[in-house]
């Protein structure tokens, strides 16, 4: 038996030294689930040998299998080793002492061997991280075998007492007794001691060694990541509340000798750190956190059945205390096998699995990313990641990318490389060989320079996220990075693109993805009388990818229901200003995003003071029609009494619709204009009437706006959609008189050519402009007032 339990422990050591030292990055939650439900496994099964050592009159079965457990606080009566180290109780107690010395000794020798295979092995570091797992997971044992000689709870009729482990040897009566306590001393001295003051000082410098970028404190933390690595980042100490509560109960036997004093020192240990546990949820994963409360109450219920046994001097028949610990105790074991095979079970088949996930920088390109999804979707038909449709923590992003996904999508603006999240999912993309990764270049991307590869410090904002609580150093960025710039990986760029209009480009990049060309079309689909059209800045690519994500949403809310006919201006109109004045005045109905560069966007702001004018036309031709679904006063133009003064007014029925009616849209990072915008930027970038455009302008912001944020979730998104879609006319009256209505083109009074140059400025920008759009749209958010 000995030789067969040094071959298990030597095979077990082996494994824990290669698993151990893995890259922490290959670590995915499934295997952090499956490791700590084991060591907590370990601990309650160990939390049995503390039991044994109470003053408990255990019933069967208990009193069997906790016999069977103490092997795991190195009592190695089981396995007859006095066969092998003598009768006398010494010599039993200093072989059990040297079993974790020995066991550094054994993993160094492995280290060794290793590092005659693999030379660039951490012997150092390594040793630490494995010698320190193992006592981590033995704590209690090892501080109970060190303890043993002074656990003295079996009492005789002359006053002398038995030690608990050798009830043939009188405590502190003889030599013998003696030097098992000198032992125990420097055992202590020499084990748990050090090793406890290590964890303690490591866990009080943690913070300043992570925020240290340092390779010096890389190495520290691969060390001593046993202490932390199973944790959340901001639960980094439980590792020292664990120990202590372990060696709280390993104490209560040896400091209390009241029977009923030690079971509940024990008890309200137990107690006490299952209410902690729970309050701060420290386990990196969900299932974790709820298995090791079951666990703790199964050891409390199994602790009480034991106590009332021992109380009422129950034998070994049949009673309902008897059942209920052992019910207990197969409980324990079934709540620890069945998370376990459950987590194994999903490692090898991941659900859900995402085809695509699409790592973008939110604040330039969260529509982008969306309308991206959307394309996707629709032509493959597979599930798309995006992480506002999931909230939630960055570690579980990256296990996500590590595990569940076929190909990473990196859409390159200006700022993500320089994000940590996104830095972090291209590191755990490259760490698995798996998972393809494809480059999406927009204009305004820019790669780092060699200067800011070599000060990843300072490129990369670390200031609200640190990389390292998640085993990624800089190192590992600089490789990521390099091998994302290498000709290994795909690229798709959209500087050809500039040329398509409107959100052709996102659907050429979705073609380049799936390895279709010559689908996408350029040609421009003139929108028929009656139709939904959306107005959008063709020079943000936000704004584009947002009527592209609002038209798809309408169309899935609204099947049956609207006209089949709802198209973007951008993608009908182009540069075509007459063709666009057109469409707005021909339209059911308009809606028009605002977003960042309207106020500023020439074709935006024709189709505004189009939409406008043709509004106030059409309620003289049909005085009885109100509004729609505006609900707002009318300030009638000059320009538009003149333009109708020889038209035969044409009543229509009120069941008919005004043409057309406006819904306007705001983004998240739309301003609404204030006093200064109509007094001092308009006349500047409107080259017309400036005072008439103003007062349709004006007109335009008394409706009330819906939001559409497209940094949000899908849900979200879907129901403002809804509400769009409701405001929409479902019947729709093209009298002939409303006919015979043309355009106004209010920007026929500036010069022509004026007019189409700056529209050609401001609608020429490509894709990835949305940034630079904001830089300059500064004189346009002076007021944050919404005047709806």
């Amino acid at each position: 038996p000995v030789v067969v339990a040094l071959l298990v422990a030597l095979g077990g050591t082996a494994l824990l030294l290669w698993r151990s030292n893995r890259d922490f990055l290959l670590y995915t939650n499934a295997g952090i689930t499956c490791i700590t439900l084991l060591a907590i496994a370990c601990t309650g099964i160990q939390a049995l040998a503390v039991f044994q050592q109470l003053s408990v009159t255990w019933f069967e079965p208990m009193r069997s299998v906790i016999r069977a457990v103490s092997l795991l606080s190195f009592d190695m009566k089981i396995l007859k080793i006095n066969c092998v180290v003598g009768t006398r109780p010494v010599f039993a107690y200093t072989a059990r002492q040297l079993i974790p010395p020995a066991s550094v000794a054994a993993v160094a020798s492995m280290l060794a061997v290793k590092r005659t295979i693999h030379k660039r092995t951490l012997i150092c570091s390594e040793l630490f991280n494995t010698s320190g797992t193992l006592f981590n997971v033995f704590f209690i044992s090892i501080v109970l075998s060190c303890l043993s000689p002074f656990v003295c709870n079996l009492q005789h009729p002359d006053g002398e007492a038995s030690m608990t482990a050798s009830p043939s040897l009188l405590c502190y009566v003889g030599n013998e007794h003696l030097t098992m306590v000198v032992i125990s001393m420097a055992s202590c001295v020499l084990v748990p001691c050090p090793f406890l003051a290590l964890v303690l000082v490591f866990t009080l410098r943690y913070p300043k060694i992570v925020s240290d970028l340092s390779p010096e404190s890389h190495s520290k933390l691969h060390a001593m990541r046993f202490i932390y690595f199973r944790y959340k980042p901001r639960r980094y100490y439980y590792g020292a509340v664990l120990l202590l509560r372990s060696l709280l109960m390993a104490l209560a036997p040896v400091l209390v000798k009241d029977p009923g004093l030690q079971i509940c020192i024990v008890f309200m240990v137990l107690v006490s750190f299952l209410i902690l546990q729970q309050q701060l949820r420290p386990w990196r994963c969900t299932t974790t956190n709820g298995m090791d409360g079951v666990l703790t109450a199964l050891l409390l219920v199994l602790l009480l059945c034991g106590a009332l046994a021992s109380e009422s001097g129950l034998d070994t028949g049949a009673t309902s205390v008897q059942v209920v610990g052992t019910a207990s105790f197969v409980s324990f074991l079934v709540a620890t096998t069945i998370p376990l095979a459950r987590t194994l079970w999903w490692r090898l088949k991941p659900d859900p699995w995402y085809e695509y996930f699409i790592c973008h920088h939110k604040a330039a390109a969260a529509a982008q990313a969306r309308y991206l999804k959307v394309l996707l979707q629709a032509r493959t038909n597979r599930r798309i990641f995006i992480d506002a449709d999931n909230l939630i923590t960055l570690g579980n992003l990256f296990d996500i990318v590590k595990c569940q996904v076929g190909h990473l999508l990196v859409y390159l603006t200006r700022e993500t490389l320089s994000r940590p999240w996104c830095i972090g999912e291209v590191v755990s993309a490259f760490a698995v060989k798996r998972v393809g990764v494809t480059a999406i270049k927009t204009p305004g991307f820019r790669a780092p320079s060699e200067d800011e590869l070599q000060n990843l410090a300072c490129f990369v904002d670390l200031n609200n996220c640190n990389l390292s609580e998640y085993g990624i150093h800089l190192s590992m960025v600089r490789v990521a990075l390099s091998r994302l710039f290498s000709d290994q990986t795909r690229w798709v760029s959209l500087d050809p693109l500039t040329e398509l209009r409107g959100s052709n480009r996102l659907v050429t990049v979705v073609d380049a993805l799936l390895g279709v060309h010559g689908r996408s079309s350029d040609r421009l689909q003139v929108p028929s009388p009656g139709s939904v059209v959306v107005s959008s800045d063709d020079a943000d690519d936000e704004a584009l990818a947002a009527g592209g994500i609002l038209l798809a949403k309408i169309r899935l809310a609204a099947v049956g229901i609207l006209p089949s006919s709802i198209s973007c201006l951008a993608d009908s109109a182009g540069d075509d200003l007459e063709r666009l004045a057109k469409a707005v005045v021909e339209a059911r109905c308009v809606i028009v995003i605002l977003s960042v560069g309207t106020l500023s966007s020439i074709p935006q702001l024709v189709a505004i003071t189009e939409l406008m004018e043709a509004q106030n036309r059409s309620d003289m031709l049909t005085p009885s029609a109100g509004r729609g679904s505006t609900g707002m006063g009318v300030t009638t133009s000059m320009s538009s009494m003149t333009a109708i003064s020889s038209l035969t007014i044409t009543r229509t029925t009120e069941t008919s619709c005004p043409q057309p009616v406006s819904i306007p849209l705001n983004l998240p990072d739309f301003v609404f204009p204030g006093p200064e915008y109509f007094e001092r930027t308009l006349p500047r970038v409107w080259p017309g009437d400036a005072k008439e455009a103003s007062c349709l302008l004006q007109d335009f912001f008394r409706t009330i706006t819906v939001r559409f944020q497209t940094n949000l979730s899908d849900d979200i998104l879907e129901t403002q959609a809804k509400e769009v879609a409701s405001r929409i006319p479902r019947t729709f009256a093209f009298s002939s008189s409303l006919a015979s209505l043309q355009p106004a083109r209010l920007f026929r009074r500036a010069s022509m050519q004026e007019l189409c140059g700056m529209s050609d400025s401001t609608s020429a920008a490509p894709m990835g402009a949305t940034e630079s759009r904001q830089s300059r749209a500064s004189p346009l958010t002076q007021s944050s007032v919404d005047p709806a």
